[in-house]
């Protein structure tokens, strides 16, 4: 494992918390920066880039969850935009599920396999600070086209259980390199907006490690991107990389 503790963590704060006066209090050494706009999300980015943290942490919005096309609530605009590691955290006190981290092993492009490889990394840090198990998640989805199949003589049932189970071989040859066991690699059915949200309802899962890309222009002011899809569906923490 060559993924190394964040040392520089930038913690987001409201005017009158006083947390950090705490954290000083458990030799944790804490600095404050003010930043001053009129949009919250636009103070946020000019101290990430002024400061370049290893990570950002902030409590999910109320509004985070928003379906308003043209209303970008604040965690929605930071995970298109925050270009360093974004922690999202519900509650104060860390959940006692285990971490699930949200791969997509069809990837081939580099930046995409790279983005894999972070993910896996940061699931291993955390294993070792959390001392909690995780699983490796990924929704995989046929179209159902069973009459069409069957015009063939083609039993869709078995095309659809066979492809599973390929993906599930290929998926653990990609990862038996991190000491993943087959018991920890799970591929749900269905889009990944929808049976990823299930899978960690199901787990209970505390903490949620994905990738996300930031798509801009009207594509993703009407679509948005999977993770903010996924944000507005689990109770969880998340934790999302950006290649």
């Amino acid at each position: 494992m060559n993924m190394k503790l964040p040392s520089s963590v930038l913690v987001v704060i409201n005017s009158e918390d006083t947390s950090h006066i705490a954290l000083e209090t458990q030799g944790i050494h804490c600095s404050v920066n003010v930043q001053w706009h009129q949009e919250r999300e636009v103070a946020i980015e000019k101290a990430v880039k002024m400061l370049e943290p290893d990570l950002v942490i902030k409590q999910v919005s109320a509004n985070s969850n928003s379906i308003n096309p043209f209303a970008m609530p604040i965690d929605r605009h930071l995970l298109r935009y925050c270009s360093a590691p974004l922690l999202l955290i519900t509650q104060a006190h860390w959940h006692a599920g285990p971490i699930t981290l949200a791969i997509d092993p069809s990837a081939y492009d580099t930046q995409h396999i790279e983005l894999n490889k972070r993910i896996m990394d940061y699931g291993q840090l955390l294993k070792a600070i959390t001392k909690k198990d995780f699983n490796v998640v990924l929704s995989f989805h046929i179209p159902s086209v069973n009459q069409t199949f069957n015009m063939y003589g083609v039993n869709y049932d078995n095309v659809h259980e066979d492809s599973f189970r390929v993906m599930r071989e290929q998926l653990f040859e990609l990862l038996k390199i991190d000491n993943i066991t087959k018991e920890q690699i799970h591929v749900v059915d269905g889009a990944a907006e929808y049976a990823i949200p299930k899978f960690i309802n199901v787990s209970q899962t505390g903490l949620l490690v994905l990738g996300t890309v930031g798509r801009t222009g009207f594509s993703g002011l009407f679509i948005g991107n999977t993770a903010e899809k996924i944000l507005a569906e689990v109770n969880c923490e998340i934790l999302a990389l950006k290649y």
